[in-house]
């Protein structure tokens, strides 16, 4: 037959069978002429066997890309106006989307038109096929032939909200256009596609697969085309509801069982069936190219990508193990990845595996969108060859907002919390775990408010709402992390209770649209302990018409901020409401009962009574007690000792330091000044007198000036020290002091000129203890110390020594085998240890406790040594421990003594080793005698290197560590920490024992001590 021209235009003559709707031989040619992919052919495929034995074909309940997209191009292939029996141009044939009647050439149908094709069929005689896409008011899109008088239908798609025909180049789609495109748009849930369908008139090539012209996959498994592969090729083995926007299509050509497991738990929009020999829909896709060279290193940087259409190659596998974002581009994996931990982001990426198998652990979370162009477009994940690929989610909803391309691969897609998937088209897919999994496009963006949830506080009603924006409502929730007490409501998402127990709880929160679209949210909940007033356990007394001391009351617990308010507060006197302290001048005297109130802002409030004494209003020249035990002070309200006195008392001992406060009731804060006065009887011999202020003093003995330090200064350290000689009998001490301004502190330590003999015992350690800090003079105590283990806090160290400002020198001399030791020493305030009159460890310094005491260690040849430990505490809680520990084998054991051991704490041990360790046995051992409980018991260690186990008994707690059988400490600083808590009695000094065994190099050496 021949073609020719004519003035109209081209002329094809066309012999065609009235048409009834497509035969399944014909579509899949139709199919294949048209060379759209994707959804297009496996959609087709699933509905065409129906279509081809029936006029009144019921398609899956979705909007069916796949089907109308055939029809589409096959009618637009066959459009044409020009009559092949004539060869001439008929107005009335090819395209239109002429609403009127008339334009539809007497093919009417019910609904709105959206599109018309016409041609004329020649068989034995020629006819004219008029074929109409309506829109009725069902939301269906119903597809009408008519040819010599008679109509046949076919049901394209229901829950059809919009469909619209457009031309090119012809906008009003009239005549012969080059291309016809149909946008349809789905009713929402049962229908949430939204696509663009676009085919070419005549003999034209139909288009490439483009984001528009091709529907996406929700769920497909291709099986082993032309091989034997044994069922099934979907296994369902996860017990979570499956969502697929879409159908869900089975290759069955592997037997009579390609799908197993529950398929009740599968939940399409379209359907789940079985269909023989399909084909991939993305075979023609190709794929981006990047050379994986043998021996090649990866790019320093995990996701930097250049630009968007960039290909990155990693030559090696690749193992991800923190939280990273790849940047818009093509990834190449040559060797495989694994991401093991974190949240992998990004946008527009491409993972394609060239080679190697795709891991994604428990540990990990995903939120990758898929690539938005070129021939790629829509995918997010493509392995080439085939191999294992496991997606395991874990406590997060992940995210793959692009099609998993591995056709073939087996995948195993694993569901803890929830898993959204843009779609899958593999060889064989197992889905497993008790989590909700969603297959299909487009992925709704949720975002959950606030951003943030308030404290709750124990035992008092918790409630707060999250609210669910973006998405098909209605949400659901769940929450992993709650505390006792506390739930959250499935439905409506608030969150409500009344929590037991304190503390810091990270949340997992998820919330689910009504199309099972996931997303996961991290809060914090902070549940405080209940409100309660802690301190002071009283109020201290006053004096009528002197400003009160300021007392600041405080609160433990409770959300902030706390308000305070207090009733019967004496006559003059208030509480700040914001601070919670009391402050005034009194007026009269007597005893107030006081109740004060916390009110925190939840509005729970807490009370508590205290008593209060105002004294009666100082006298004008203060007479002096008639009977003093110590020191007879008189106060002056001025710097010149000038009278008359504003008050006088008998103080115990001169050893104040009043800080920016007043002395006492009646005198100013600045601006005053005491005259002591004190008879007392001496032994003969000489006597260190060390006096301290902050501002000036002076020292009289018997009447004489000896000690003048009448200056404005700061608190001197040493303080000024003179040295007299007594002779037995009574003396009169007298010391002057005043006050100008800021700080105020006045001090007088008297020792005797012959120490206390100190001698070295034949154990343990010579103790000089000093009424000072710098351990000037002579001691005013000694004692033969066991070891250097002690925890005075806020207590003396020995009678005679006050609980501030003292100092003490240990020494002793003991032989020691050879070898080589570790000393750590701890103390709060200074300290520094020497061995052999070298300084070794210098911490000279004011300080709290170190959590790891300073440490040094030293060989020491066999024989005597000599070691003294000096140090002083000025303010405080006060503490000094002292450590040894052998190293026969490069092992270091330093054990932290921080935590309170009365009634709850951790015990700590750093253990450094210079040289691999291949065999070790630790215990810690809790000596509280009643009432203790095992906590908690952490290492350091690198993962599967060790065993952790606890056991009680007798009231004790013992841990212990033990290296696993053919593993190795490397060298280097590892952590083991005991936690434990408990109601007992408090335990005895250095009561909790550490032992640690270990062999390095071939060496055992068992090392122990006590905390």
């Amino acid at each position: 037959m021949t073609i020719c021209p004519t003035a109209g235009g081209t002329r094809r003559p066309t012999t065609r069978r009235a048409d009834r709707g497509f035969t399944l031989v014909e579509l899949m040619i139709a199919i294949v002429l048209s060379g759209i992919i994707a959804g297009v052919i496996v959609a087709a495929l699933a509905t065409s066997l129906n279509v081809a034995s029936s006029t009144t074909a019921q398609v899956n309940d979705s909007a069916d890309a796949g089907l109308i997209s055939s029809f589409l191009v096959r009618d637009a292939q066959s459009a044409g106006t020009v009559d092949p029996t004539t060869a001439t141009r008929d107005p009335a044939l090819g395209v239109s989307i002429s609403s009127t009647t008339a334009g539809w050439g007497g093919c009417t149908q019910t609904g709105a038109l959206v599109v018309r094709f016409s041609w004329v069929d020649r068989s034995t005689t020629a006819s004219v096929v008029v074929v109409t896409y309506a829109l009725d008011v069902a939301n269906q899109l119903n597809r009408r032939v008519c040819t010599k008088g008679t109509t046949v239908d076919v049901l394209l798609g229901r829950h059809v909200s919009s469909a619209v025909a457009s031309c090119l180049p012809i906008a009003a789609c009239t005549g012969d256009p080059i291309s016809v495109s149909l946008t349809v748009r789905g009713t929402g849930l049962r229908a949430p596609l939204a696509y663009t369908l676009t085919a070419s008139l005549r003999t034209r090539a139909q288009p490439g697969a483009t984001l528009g012209n091709s529907a996406q996959v929700a769920l497909t498994a291709l099986g082993a085309p032309g091989t034997t592969a044994a069922c099934p090729n979907l296994s369902l083995a996860g017990t979570g509801v499956v969502t697929v926007l879409g159908n869900a299509l089975v290759d069955s050509t592997c037997g009579t069982s390609p799908i197993s497991g529950n398929q009740a738990n599968v939940r399409p929009v379209g359907a789940l069936g079985s269909v023989g020999g399909i084909v991939d829909p993305f075979r023609s896709r190709v794929a981006p190219v990047g050379i994986c060279v043998a021996g090649g290193t990866n790019p320093s940087v995990i996701g930097a990508s250049s630009a968007a259409d960039a290909i990155v190659v990693y030559p090696q596998a690749v193992v991800i193990q923190a939280s990273i974002t790849f940047a818009p581009g093509r990834y190449i994996f040559c060797g495989g990845l694994s991401i093991t931990s974190g949240t992998v982001t990004g946008s527009n990426v491409l993972l394609y595996l060239a080679n190697g198998s795709l891991t994604i652990g428990a540990a990990a979370t995903l939120d990758l969108d898929g690539r938005v162009a070129g021939s790629e477009a829509g995918l997010a994940v493509w392995v080439a060859t085939a191999q294992s690929v496991v997606i395991d989610g874990g406590n997060h909803a992940s995210t793959l907002a692009g099609l998993l391309y591995a056709p073939t691969s087996t995948v195993t897609l694993s569901s803890s919390l929830a898993a959204n998937f843009g779609g899958v088209v593999v060889k064989s897919l197992t889905i497993t775990g008790a989590g909700p999994m969603r297959f299909g496009l487009p992925l709704p963006v949720i975002t959950v408010q606030p951003t943030t949830i308030p404290a709750a506080q124990v035992g008092i009603g918790y409630s707060t709402q999250l609210t669910s924006i973006g998405g098909t409502a209605p949400s659901t929730w769940s929450v992993t992390g709650l505390p006792a007490g506390i739930a959250l409501n499935a439905t409506t998402g608030s969150i409500t209770g009344t929590p037991t127990t304190a503390g810091t709880y990270p949340l997992v929160v998820t919330t689910f649209d009504a199309t099972a679209a996931a997303v996961s949210v991290d809060y914090t909940l902070v549940v405080v302990g209940r409100l309660a007033i802690s301190s002071p356990s009283s109020l201290p007394s006053g004096q009528a018409t002197i400003a009160y001391t300021a007392t600041t009351i405080t609160a433990t617990g409770g959300s902030s901020p706390v308000t305070w308010s207090a009733t019967g507060l004496p006559t003059g006197m208030s509480i700040n409401p914001a601070t919670g302290v009391i402050t005034g001048t009194p007026g009269v005297a007597g005893t107030a009962a006081v109740v004060v109130t916390a009110t925190d802002a939840s509005a729970v409030t807490a009370q508590r009574s205290y008593s209060v004494t105002i004294a009666a209003a100082p006298q004008v020249g203060a007479v002096c007690p008639t009977t003093i035990s110590g020191w007879r002070g008189e106060y002056f309200s001025n710097i010149g000792l000038v009278a008359p006195s504003t008050l006088c008392r008998d103080d115990a001992a001169i050893n104040f330091d009043w800080g920016s406060g007043a002395a006492a009731n009646g005198l100013p804060t600045d601006v005053f000044s005491v005259r002591w006065t004190k008879t007392q009887t001496f032994t003969a011999g000489t006597y260190s007198f060390a006096l301290g202020s902050d501002d000036g003093a002076r020292l009289y003995m018997d009447g004489a000036l000896v000690l003048d330090r009448w200056v404005d200064q700061g608190y001197p350290n040493p303080q000024p020290t003179v040295d007299l000689a007594l002779t037995a009998g009574s003396h009169t001490m007298m010391v002057e002091y005043y006050e100008r301004g800021g700080l105020a502190a006045a001090t007088l330590v008297i020792t005797a000129s012959t120490p206390a003999v100190c001698g070295l015992p034949a154990t343990g350690w010579a103790g000089q203890y000093f009424s000072n800090i710098s351990l000037s003079g002579f001691p005013t105590a000694c004692r033969d110390d066991a070891s250097i283990a002690f925890d005075w806090s806020d207590g003396s160290p020995i009678a005679g020594v006050s609980a501030e400002n003292f100092s003490v020198r240990w020494t002793r001399t003991a032989p020691v085998a050879a070898g080589t030791y570790n000393f750590a020493l701890g103390t709060d305030d200074g300290g520094r240890l020497y061995i052999d009159g070298v300084l070794v460890i210098d911490q000279w310094v004011d300080q709290s406790y170190p959590a790891t005491p300073p440490n040094a260690t030293r060989t020491l040849a066999g024989g005597s040594h000599t070691f003294i430990v000096e140090y002083y505490e000025r303010s405080g809680s006060a503490r000094a421990t002292l450590v040894t520990t052998p190293v026969s084998n490069g092992v270091i054991v330093t054990p932290s003594l921080s935590g309170d051991r009365n009634y709850y704490g951790e015990n700590r041990l750093t253990i450094t080793n210079s040289a691999p360790i291949t065999s070790m046995t630790m215990t810690i051992t809790v000596a509280q005698t009643a009432g203790v409980s095992y906590q908690g018991l952490y290492t350091n260690f690198r993962g599967n290197t060790v065993t952790l186990s606890n056991s009680t008994s007798g009231g004790a707690v013992r841990y212990t560590v033990d290296l696993i059988g053919g593993r190795t400490i490397v060298a280097g600083s590892w952590l083991i920490v005991g936690q434990w808590s408990g109601t007992g009695t408090a335990h005895p000094t250095a009561g909790d024992v550490w032992t640690v065994t270990t062999t390095s190099g071939g060496i055992v050496s068992t090392i122990s001590g006590t905390y």
